[in-house]
């Protein structure tokens, strides 16, 4: 069986555990787990800085990079994210390689930025960039259910520091499991809570991996767009929806819940730590594709911050190993209606308080209390951390502006371009400096005409009146 050179570790009590079972929190203390890697077996594999550069170069344009599942943007970085994870439990959907969007020049000179970017996540396989950690949390799955079936698995390569625990089945608080999951044979169940896009994601995955797997989405009432829903009842998942005025955190509470009373369910919401490894994928694309530069700023929409923590822990990474010689900037915006990491920032990361849940038409990210803060304020110290909020009315006015420049963009995209806009009017952002703002999702996951500006009118079968109405709506220079 193959040795993996990475374990949980605890960001609390700091306790190491190996990988060989799910654990959705520290057995010991409960706190929120991450991921570490065997950094010297990297080393001797990947090298670092240019052999580094040159190694990743040669997987995703060399002539192997047909090979599965070297054609994954994840899976290309599979030795630097998860060194020695066996290819037989990989689930790939060709995930990855997504379009940096270049404003185009007539633009340009109206937003005062000469090379603004959009990073298009909402041209993955589900339609957001949620799919980025999900191949890697449901892939996870796979190898761990493999191992509870005494198949084809990952072996560690050492304790370490007595904290692996052997003894069977783990008790409720642990999370940990190796024998049957959810009483339905070797399927074993995959759990999320979500506003929509995680929840499209988990039951897109799953259902591929549908002989080994199946998914429960647990989704706010009336708070996802109707394709949202369709994606995951679609893909095959159970769908339960609850009807509670905090919307996605009654959600996150229900489904933690569940996952106590049934610990044998894995848990794929950005609390499990291999969403974060999948999702460090999107700022090594970044930086790959600008020729191992890192921009002056990354501009990241936030809702339950397991993006924002996937950005700050790979770009640190990549600076050790010096794939990047600096750290970009990092500007994290949200909406006014679900501003808590803004109202953090503001208060000199003194003070976090979640907020009361209203209505948003940036609905993916209208979370009041994000799961991943713990690591967010532990990882955000070495960055450049500007704050920024939009109000509704200005998201609306946002999306319809960027689509009008050819840009699919959905409502959360909307809220970092205006973080971006905002960082630019205050001399935050230079007209010069390189700006990647993330794109979230695509546009048409939120099919709303709120905002954007319509030429549309009915005629009859005649060409006399086409004419005059587009005279009208064309008048000579």
């Amino acid at each position: 069986m193959d040795k993996t050179f990475f374990w949980y570790q605890c960001i609390v009590c700091g306790s190491a555990f190996e990988p060989d079972r799910f654990y959705r929190l520290c057995p010991r203390c409960r706190g929120l787990l991450m991921v570490e890697r065997d950094e010297e077996r990297i080393d001797w594999q990947v090298g670092q800085g240019r052999e580094a550069q040159n190694y990743f170069d040669a997987i995703r344009y060399g002539p192997n990079r047909g090979q599965y599942p070297n054609g994954s943007g994840v899976f290309m970085w599979l030795s630097l994210l998860l060194p020695g994870f066996p290819v037989e439990a990989v689930v790939s959907l060709r995930e990855g390689h997504t379009d940096l969007f270049e404003v185009p020049d007539w633009f340009k000179g109206r937003i005062g930025m000469n090379n603004l970017f959009i990073k298009m996540e909402g041209q993955l396989p589900s339609g957001s960039f949620k799919d980025r950690g999900m191949c890697v949390a449901v892939s996870d799955a796979v190898r761990i259910r493999d191992i509870a079936l005494g198949r084809d698995g990952a072996s560690t390569n050492r304790d370490r520091e007595g904290n692996g625990d052997r003894e069977g089945n783990r008790d409720r608080e642990g999370n940990g499991r190796r024998e049957g999951n959810g009483g339905r044979g070797d399927r074993w169940l995959v759990i999320c809570a979500s506003t929509g896009d995680t929840s499209a994601s988990a039951g897109m995955y799953v259902a591929y991996a549908r002989d080994r797997l199946e998914s429960m989405v647990i989704l706010p009432y009336q708070g996802t767009s109707g394709i949202q829903a369709f994606q995951s009842q679609a893909a095959g998942a159970i769908n339960a929806l609850v009807d509670d005025p905090q919307g996605f955190d009654a959600c996150m509470r229900v489904a933690e819940e569940y996952c106590e009373l049934h610990p044998e369910a894995v848990m794929v919401n950005s609390e499990n730590p291999m969403r974060i490894v999948g999702q460090e994928s999107i700022a090594l694309e970044i930086c790959q594709d600008l020729k191992w530069q890192a921009p002056d700023w990354i501009v990241v929409p936030s809702g339950n911050g397991g993006n924002l923590t996937s950005f700050l822990v790979s770009l640190m990474r990549m600076k050790r190993r010096k794939l990047i010689d600096r750290l970009p900037g990092i500007i994290v915006a949200q909406s006014e209606a679900a501003n808590t990491l803004v109202r953090w920032g503001r208060s000199g990361f003194q003070s976090y308080e979640p907020g009361v849940r209203r209505p948003s038409v940036a609905s993916a990210m209208n979370i009041q209390d994000p799961v991943s803060f713990p690591r967010i304020k532990k990882l955000h110290a070495p960055f450049d951390m500007r704050f920024y909020d939009t109000p509704e009315e200005r998201i609306v006015e946002r999306r319809g502006q960027w689509m009008s420049t050819g840009a699919n963009i959905c409502t959360q995209t909307a809220v970092a371009l205006d973080a971006a806009l905002q960082a630019r009017e205050q001399g935050v952002i230079d007209a010069e400096d390189h700006v990647v703002v993330i794109g979230t999702a695509n546009g048409l996951k939120f099919p709303t005409g709120d905002g954007l500006r319509y030429q549309e009118f009915v005629i009859s079968a005649s060409v006399e009146e086409l004419d005059a109405k587009v005279a009208e709506l064309r008048p000579p220079a």
